[in-house]
């Protein structure tokens, strides 16, 4: 056991700065195909605006409305089986954040046990070496785990809420429920 916390001594520091800057490559990647996700999304969505005046209540209302075609539907079909596989990234950057907490509780185990085992074995008493590299281990795991949390809360509030927001927006919009559209007369398709 003391061989396998000396080892995670020498490399488990280093290997939690590297997954760190691995983990933020792998956000930025993650965040460009969210990034077109939206936009493509947007281009989809045609609505139509209507600002109206509220007589009762002495303010501007402002109605909007999805225009219902039936190459809409499908472009947003086709955008919706593309966007599970553009997702696939973040959802890996979202549950890798979890290895940091574990990576420096390990740090911190391995380093109580090198302490120990050092104070028992030697007669100059307690090492503060094995204490070093327990916070130290600690430190960096923690630190990168609410980095990256709090980049991960933003980036769902940002990017991915708002295009799950308007996802659900179109479906409702169009009262789509098995691709009713398929049997939309042409006329009613300009409305």
């Amino acid at each position: 056991m003391l061989v396998i916390c000396n080892l995670l001594y020498r490399v488990l520091n280093g290997t939690i700065i590297v997954l760190g800057v691995g983990e933020l490559m792998l956000w930025v990647y993650a965040l460009r195909r969210l990034m077109s996700a939206k936009r493509e999304l947007g281009k989809i969505r045609q609505v139509e605006s209507r600002i109206s005046w509220h007589k009762n209540r002495s303010r501007v209302i402002t109605e909007t409305k999805s225009v219902v075609t039936r190459e809409n539907w499908e472009a947003y079909i086709a955008f919706r089986d593309g966007y599970r596989k553009k997702i696939i990234p973040y959802d890996i950057f979202t549950t890798a954040i979890q290895l940091f907490t574990l990576l420096g509780i390990l740090g911190t185990v391995a380093g109580l046990y090198i302490a120990l085992n050092s104070a028992s074995l030697s007669s100059e008493g307690f090492s503060y070496e094995g204490i070093g590299f327990a916070l130290s281990s600690t430190v960096y795991g923690i630190i990168c785990a609410v980095l990256f949390k709090t980049v991960e809360i933003v980036t769902d509030a940002v990017v991915v809420g708002p295009i799950e927001d308007t996802m659900d927006l179109f479906e409702k919009d169009y009262g789509v429920k098995n691709d009713a559209l398929k049997d939309l007369p042409a006329a009613e398709e300009a409305k």
